[in-house]
């Protein structure tokens, strides 16, 4: 048997929008996850290669929802992470069901459009953190979207 020589730690939180608590509270949480995400981002950006702090918001719905509810610095401040490779986006809308039909998911993906356009993210990895898996399809709309990786 080969040795294991690397082990790739994706930092993020999980989403349960809903399941877990009152969706506005989740939301709330995310939003504050994030912030101090940034924050521990700046602390520790000077680090060395596995020393710096670097996360990734799992899903499109709460990067949207941190932007709408972000000021301009904030944005400004996110970004700045975003390029400097301390925080990264899952580009999944959020944890859909396997059964979810091919046209949701496909409207599904047009936000990681909107946000590679609009505010310059680099998204290129799909993320399902969840035990409901996804169907076949999905592949192909992943790859038509620019995806490398999910």
């Amino acid at each position: 048997m080969t040795p294991i020589r690397d082990v790739l730690i994706v930092h993020h939180s999980h989403t349960d929008i809903g399941y877990t608590n009152y969706q506005d509270n989740v939301f709330a949480l995310h939003r504050a996850y994030l912030r101090r995400a940034m924050d521990l981002a700046e602390q520790y950006a000077d680090g060395g290669t596995g020393e710096q702090f670097k996360w990734t918001n799992e899903t499109t719905v709460l990067t949207e929802d941190f932007i709408r509810h972000a000021s301009a610095s904030e944005i400004e401040r996110l970004q700045k992470l975003h390029q400097a490779g301390l925080i990264g986006f899952g580009g999944m809308y959020c944890n859909l069901t396997p059964l979810a039909p091919t046209e949701l998911l496909a409207r599904s993906l047009l936000l990681v459009e909107a946000l590679r356009r609009d505010y310059h993210f680099d998204i290129q990895h799909g993320m399902n953190c969840d035990v409901n898996g996804q169907h076949w399809g999905l592949v192909e709309l992943l790859l038509d979207a620019g995806f490398k990786g999910f």
